[in-house]
């Protein structure tokens, strides 16, 4: 079964893959991009949209998101 935030769960562990610390790491940066500019680093509405964002593009930088 699928727990966490699809928004700031690694992408490995959204498209049901198993966990590593490499994802413990992903989702640590997801968190910290948040804190820093108050957005998700990928916005969607499910968890299909969320591994879509996450495979097709790179993770945004802060200093490109509006705080």
């Amino acid at each position: 079964a699928f727990v966490g935030t699809p928004a700031y769960v690694a992408p490995e562990a959204v498209a049901g893959q198993p966990s590593s610390s490499a994802g413990d790491v992903y989702s640590l940066g997801a968190v910290a991009f948040f804190a820093l500019t108050g957005a998700p680093p990928f916005e969607a509405l499910s968890r299909a949209g969320v591994r879509s964002l996450t495979t097709l593009h790179s993770m945004p930088r802060a200093s490109n998101s509006a705080a």
